[in-house]
Formats: structure tokens, C-alpha cells, sequence
């Protein structure tokens, strides 16, 4: 083979479509790492609430809301009713 390295990608008609997958593969695994962070600091939020730690709880909470987009929406919203919990002094428990 001739010329520089890699060119005979240059005249690949499939290269566009393997960089958008590529690069879809990559947001979906950003995201699936952003829920595994999330269940852990709920996980931890819980914990602290559960254990009377409300202080740790909220500060753990606020800290998982200063990214909103990184929840759904309707997750988003059950983490505020959370938060308001938690600076209540109340536990969060499943009905």
C-alpha cells in the first residue's frame, strides 16, 4: 500500500456513519456511568437520612442536583421532594 497511513479511509462512504455510531457509543456509555453515579449518591443520601444524618444527607443531595440534566425529569423531581425531606428532617421511604 502507497501513500500516508490510513488514507485509504479518506475514501470511505461508510466513515461518517461509524463516527456517529462511535460517538453514540460513547454518549450512551457517559450516560450509563452518570446513572451508576447517581444510584450511588442516592444510595449515600439515603443512608445518611435514614442513619439521622440530615446535614450529610442534604449536602449530598444538593450536590446531585447541581446537575440537573443529568436526571430525568421525572427523577428530577422526586430528588427536590427529597432534598425537601431531608431539610425537614424526614427520611425518604418508598409507599
Amino acid at each position: 500500500m502507497s501513500g500516508a497511513p490510513f488514507s485509504h479511509l479518506a475514501n470511505d462512504p461508510f466513515r461518517s456513519t461509524r463516527i456517529a455510531h462511535r460517538g453514540r457509543a460513547d454518549a450512551d456509555e457517559r450516560r450509563a456511568g452518570q446513572d451508576v453515579l447517581n444510584r450511588v449518591r442516592a444510595g449515600r443520601h439515603t443512608a445518611y437520612a435514614e442513619d439521622g444524618q440530615f446535614d450529610k444527607a442534604v449536602k449530598v443531595q444538593k450536590q446531585a442536583l447541581q446537575s440537573p440534566d443529568d436526571f430525568p425529569k421525572k427523577e428530577l423531581e422526586k430528588a427536590k421532594q427529597r432534598l425537601k425531606l431531608y431539610m425537614e428532617g424526614k427520611p425518604y421511604r418508598k409507599e
